[in-house]
């Protein structure tokens, strides 16, 4: 079961703890939101599809982008221009260069097939 915890005006925390499944925290602005992920979260454990996305949530798009120049655009015939592509097109990128998302080294290889508009 999931503990929420109002914190300072505006925040909630909630705090989710399962025998065998890693300790889930986050907080949220909204009562409602809180309770919407707490209960998804804890419905995946009970189903035994939860998958943990701490890493992913942490993980900045900068360090994605670095990743994947360095192990994925050299097997790729377009390499030099893939590479322009990321450093010099930022704003292409619909992301901001350190907020955080689930964003995996193959969502960035599906942007830069994309073609040039």
């Amino acid at each position: 079961m999931p503990t929420i915890r109002k914190k300072g005006d505006k925040q909630y925390h909630v705090h989710i703890r399962k025998r065998s499944y890693p300790t889930q925290t986050n907080a949220f602005t909204s009562l409602v939101a809180a309770e919407e992920w707490a209960t998804a979260i804890e419905s995946e454990m009970v189903r035994g599809v939860f998958v943990s996305r701490n890493e992913a949530e942490a993980t900045l798009i900068k360090d994605v982008l670095d990743r994947f120049e360095t192990e994925v655009l050299p097997t790729k015939r377009s390499e030099q221009s893939d590479k322009s592509r990321i450093k010099n097109e930022p704003a292409s990128l619909t992301w901001e260069e350190n907020k955080r998302h689930s964003t995996t080294v193959c969502c960035v290889d599906a942007h830069c097939d994309k073609p040039i508009a």
